[in-house]
């Protein structure tokens, strides 16, 4: 069975994101998991929150261009499954969150 941390990084290279080792450790220090411990079906929240907590740092990626190669993101595509993430962990989805208007008019 594979560990939590194999499943991390093949997660994000379904997204053609490739991690370095640092930062798949950091990932899953900050949510408190041990990246050495069997997965299983339960931890499968704790890996699309890693993921979704990630999408916006990938969503500010840049294309590249030089020469004859180009590289250029699929920002709604990420847009998109950021969407979903959201929807299916019930987390609140940073670009599309309207203004909270707060009734002031006590003050006056």
């Amino acid at each position: 069975m594979a560990t939590i941390r194999e499943v991390v990084v093949d997660r994000f290279s379904e997204l053609e994101v490739e991690l370095s080792a640092v930062k798949v450790e950091t990932l899953l220090t900050d949510s408190d998991l041990n990246g050495d411990a069997t997965y299983s079906k339960d931890r499968k929240r704790d890996i699309d929150l890693i993921i979704a907590q990630y999408i916006p740092v990938l969503l500010n990626r840049a294309d590249v261009t030089e020469g004859g190669y180009s590289v250029k993101y699929d920002r709604d595509s990420l847009l998109t499954y950021y969407g979903y993430l959201c929807a299916q962990l019930e987390i609140e989805n940073v670009f599309t969150a309207a203004p909270v208007v707060q009734d002031r008019s006590n003050l006056w």
